[in-house]
């Protein structure tokens, strides 16, 4: 990053233990700099392995860190711009009931339950995320998760049956 964009957005400023680079890139975004494209390798960071399931229990600081980047970040840089808050509340929506699943993992005591649920709620508190956060914390999320297996396959399968529609076509 160049200096001066560094400057500008306060480097990191978020106090929140997550997503900190996501929150410097979106606030160098929202304050106008644009993004170049070279081939070379700028950084290199090492990848944790999660031996005793430790990245699972950050999921609070997860869900927590990106709700700040979306109200500290990107929907002033939305409402600065005069653009419409729609699709940054679908985000949200789709961010919330991703992330409910883990209200169902056997990893968490009742209160860390409690505190991600209220922490979801604070991200989306839309009637399709309260019925995820219901159905995940009474043990019928394995309807959501069938749910989205069987899109995945039918999309692929599809997918693999239009590639071969498209290749046989084009080998005529």
């Amino acid at each position: 990053f160049k200096v001066a964009a560094l400057r500008t957005v306060n480097y990191v400023k978020t106090k929140v233990n997550f997503a900190e680079d996501y929150y410097m890139v979106s606030a160098i975004s929202a304050a106008g700099f644009g993004n170049a494209y070279i081939p070379e390798i700028l950084a290199n960071y090492r990848v944790w392995n999660d031996v005793h399931g430790l990245r699972r229990k950050r999921k609070l600081d997860e869900i927590r860190g990106i709700r700040m980047v979306i109200e500290e970040v990107l929907e002033p840089a939305f409402k600065l711009r005069k653009w419409s808050l729609a699709s940054i509340e679908k985000m949200k929506v789709q961010y919330a009931k991703r992330n409910a699943d883990c209200l169902g993992w056997g990893i968490y005591s009742a209160i860390e339950k409690q505190e991600i649920k209220n922490e979801i709620l604070l991200l989306s508190s839309s009637a399709g995320v309260k019925l995820y956060v219901w159905l995940y914390q009474n043990n019928v999320g394995f309807l959501i998760t069938s749910m989205l297996k069987l899109e995945s396959h039918a999309k692929s399968f599809l997918k693999y049956f239009l590639f071969r529609i498209q290749h046989s076509i084009t080998s005529l």
